[in-house]
């Protein structure tokens, strides 16, 4: 008996050698920071063409007076670093937008995340899905000024959907969820199939699948009056509302709670977005996120001039319940400026939308293409 099963014994040794000695640990610098935050930075309605003090939504949305806070609220987001001294910031992709660096690692991997907090509120670094080796929810709540150790191990034997890979999770505060959540603590995370992370960046625009561009983008429903930021928003943006004047408004005014609800893409309204840019004829991976926790927060995200493999069915649309993270693979060939946005009319209206580009690159020879 003990001879036969030698052989399986020495299999499963090689097997786990080769495991161990191929798994990387991903390194990762990470603060938590605070930003005065403007969801329409152009202050036009890049959807109607018009300025922002004209739109159809501006008295609800996006007007700034006695009873409305405007369009800039003071929010906390996450920004990558270069190392432990966590004094030289890695450029953070403006179409990101206030969501946090991109965390990558292929499946088997180890995450080791080097958190500082330098908000003012208490707020951690927690991930979905993963399993964490330093116990449940570690770090759940890191004071201000303070750091934490994250260590999060990617499972070897991860099951990628048919033809796709790689998968989709994030990370978000848990100090106090639904407080960080809305003010902003938010990020993504992309598991590869082993050998498919090319190389690990900030940058969604920088390619970590060979020859395939990725592009992440959130729909969601920020409620900044759930956001511990607000007293500072209405202070300090708003012709000095001070706390009485705020805590009445909150008690009192339906409308009021409403305008501080941003219907949003990566923390841009009505195609205020930073400049989101593919390419013709050359390959997307599409990211989803969606966040919510209202009935709601349904969301439908729906291309205009273009098509996308979704689990093998090509679509323009697909649903997004609350807490949802979809992947999805596009072959641009309509060239020109295109509309994504959610199809639900109410949150289409309120601003979720935004522009994407497809450009065009033309061959010039020896040096290749050029735009």
């Amino acid at each position: 008996m003990i001879v036969h099963l030698l052989p399986l014994f020495l299999l499963f040794w090689i097997w786990n050698l080769q495991n161990t000695v191929t798994a990387i640990t991903r390194q990762y610098y990470i603060t938590a920071e605070e930003v005065d935050w403007d969801y329409a930075p152009q202050q036009w309605d890049n959807l109607r063409d018009q300025p922002l003090n004209q739109s159809f939504m501006s008295d609800l949305y996006t007007a700034r007076n006695a009873t409305r806070l405007g369009t800039v609220y003071r929010k906390a987001v996450y920004r990558q670093y270069t190392d432990a001294s966590f004094s030289i910031p890695i450029a953070h992709d403006p179409a990101l937008g206030f969501l946090g660096p991109i965390i990558k690692a292929e499946a088997g991997d180890r995450i080791q995340v080097e958190f500082f907090n330098r908000a003012s509120q208490p707020c951690s670094l927690h991930p979905h899905t993963i399993k964490a080796t330093n116990g449940s929810l570690p770090g759940r709540s890191v004071q201000p000024n303070q750091g934490y150790h994250y260590v999060w191990d990617i499972p070897a034997d991860l099951v990628f959907p048919s033809n796709q890979s790689s998968i989709l999770w994030v990370y978000v505060s848990k100090a106090n969820p639904l407080v960080d959540l809305n003010a902003g603590l938010v990020g993504p995370i992309v598991v590869y199939a082993p050998g498919h992370l090319v190389k690990a960046s900030a940058n969604s625009m920088v390619a970590s699948l060979p020859g395939v561009q990725e592009v992440f983008t959130m729909m969601m429903t920020t409620d900044e009056g759930l956001s511990n930021y607000l007293p500072y928003s209405a202070q300090h943006y708003n012709n000095n509302i001070n706390s009485n004047d705020l805590e009445q408004l909150m008690r009192t005014d339906d409308l009021f709670l409403e305008s501080n609800r941003m219907y949003h893409i990566n923390g841009y309204i009505l195609n205020n977005n930073a400049d989101l840019r593919v390419f013709y004829g050359r390959p997307v991976r599409w990211y989803i996120l969606a966040f919510g926790l209202e009935d709601d927060d349904v969301h439908t995200a729906h291309w205009h001039g273009a098509t996308l493999l979704y689990h093998g069915h090509r679509v323009d649309v697909v649903d997004l319940m609350p807490v949802s993270f979809e992947v999805l693979d596009m072959m641009p060939d309509n060239e020109g400026q295109w509309l994504f946005h959610c199809h639900v009319a109410s949150h289409f209206e309120a601003g979720m939308t935004a522009f994407y580009q497809v450009e065009k690159l033309e061959y010039t020879g020896e040096e290749g293409w050029d735009g």
